[in-house]
């Protein structure tokens, strides 16, 4: 042991200091090399970010719940698909009630120039015929509140002698006044056809 300490005082200064640096290196990168060694107890929470953690390194099971991407982009609509075949035929259904009947009240009156009496050709509903200034037609039902369709036109296949002709409520509620005129407008026989609509 003597000799080994005479031997490291003999050294030259340069020696020595070579040696303290090699220990000092050789000491140092140990220490490095057991400080490098970071555990979570070290780690403070919330301290580290995704710019400190490698690439691709992590998969799902590193964290804690799913793990989901940014939703990606809405794809366009498809094409619609082709019609499906007819189905089948239902049940008939049930009848419906019956509509209300419309009127049949109508005329057609005979009066031709210099006739005594006007006369009824064909018609439905009509009760009777009166003439005097008018020719007075009764239906068998309140008319009053109907509307009336009158023109100058004969009763078979000859043609009416030209001119006008007038309908309105007659002295009863069944009634209907109709008088025929020339073209100037004077008061004279004629043949028409009368329509009621209720």
């Amino acid at each position: 042991m003597k000799k080994a300490l005479v031997r490291l005082v003999r050294q030259s200064p340069a020696m020595i200091v070579a040696m303290l640096a090699l220990f000092v290196a050789l000491t140092g990168s140990a220490v490095a090399t057991t400080s490098a060694l970071i555990t979570g107890n070290q780690i403070k929470n919330s301290s580290i970010t995704g710019l400190d953690v490698k690439n691709k390194s992590l998969t799902p099971r590193d964290f804690r719940g799913s793990v989901r991407g940014p939703r990606g982009l809405r794809g366009l609509p498809g094409a619609t698909g082709a019609t499906g075949a007819t189905g089948a035929t239902g049940a008939k259904g049930d009848k419906g009630d019956a509509g209300v009947p419309a009127t049949r009240l109508w005329a057609v009156v005979a009066n031709p120039i210099g006739a005594s009496n006007s006369t009824l050709v064909r018609g439905a509903g009509v009760v009777s015929l009166s003439e005097s200034t008018y020719v007075e037609v009764v239906f068998n039902q309140d008319v009053s509140n109907c509307a009336f369709m009158v023109s100058r036109n004969s009763p078979n296949t000859t043609t009416e002698t030209a001119g006008f002709v007038q309908a309105h409520s007659g002295a009863t509620p069944n009634a209907v006044q109709v008088a025929t005129r020339t073209e100037a407008g004077a008061i004279t026989d004629g043949n028409f056809h009368l329509a009621v609509f209720c």
